[in-house]
Order: C-alpha cells, then sequence, then structure tokens
C-alpha cells in the first residue's frame, strides 16, 4: 500500500487496509480499493472511520458482497479499527447515476488507491 498521502492513518490503520487489500486481490484478482473520506483530507478526528470504496470487477452477487463485509467485520475486530465500505461493481461506479453526484467527484479527485 502506499503511504506516502496516507499521514493521518493509526499504524493499527495501516495494518488492517494492508490485510484487507491484500486479502481482497488474493480472492477477486483486479478488484480495486479506495480510501477516501476525513482519513485522507485530513479532517479526521477520535470518532473518524475508515472509508473504503471497493470496486469488484465482475457482477457483485450478494454472496461476495457479505464474503468482503465479513471480512472487515473481522479485521476492524482484530486491529480495533473502523474500516467503513463502499462495495460496488466497477460498472456501477463507472456507469450508473452515481457518477452525477458530488459523492463520485470527490473520490475521484481526492481518494487514494490502496
Amino acid at each position: 500500500m502506499k503511504t506516502d498521502r496516507l499521514t493521518y492513518l493509526e499504524p493499527n490503520e495501516i495494518s488492517a487496509l494492508d490485510e484487507l487489500t491484500q486479502a481482497l486481490a488474493d480472492s477477486w484478482p483486479g478488484i480495486q480499493s479506495i480510501l477516501f473520506g476525513s482519513k485522507v483530507s485530513g479532517n479526521a478526528d477520535s470518532e473518524s472511520d475508515l472509508d473504503v470504496l471497493i470496486l469488484f470487477p465482475g457482477a457483485l452477487e450478494q454472496a461476495i458482497r457479505q464474503k468482503i463485509v465479513h471480512l472487515i467485520f473481522e479485521l476492524n475486530l482484530r486491529f480495533n479499527t473502523n474500516i467503513s465500505p463502499v462495495v460496488l461493481s466497477l460498472d456501477e461506479w463507472m456507469e450508473s447515476p452515481l457518477t452525477i453526484l458530488p459523492f463520485h467527484a470527490t473520490i475521484e479527485r481526492e481518494g487514494v488507491p490502496l
């Protein structure tokens, strides 16, 4: 994981994100993870979560989404973190009505690929 733009992360958060990205890549080649929100912008406080957009390379079935959420739940417990995922297919991210929302533009502009 490139940490040069992630100066606001705690060591346990970096470890959890490292393990998350490795587990995702091992299970689903081509999956993408993008950190966004206050931890990237530098506006985080002690209650801030780790906002992560996870883009699945193919059709995203509910069972796959549940596996990803379960993985993140386990990592949050183990590393005492609060990773908050948004899990979408790449097609949903690129071609759905989401593309016109400020949420999409902000992540495209400020998000940090993991």
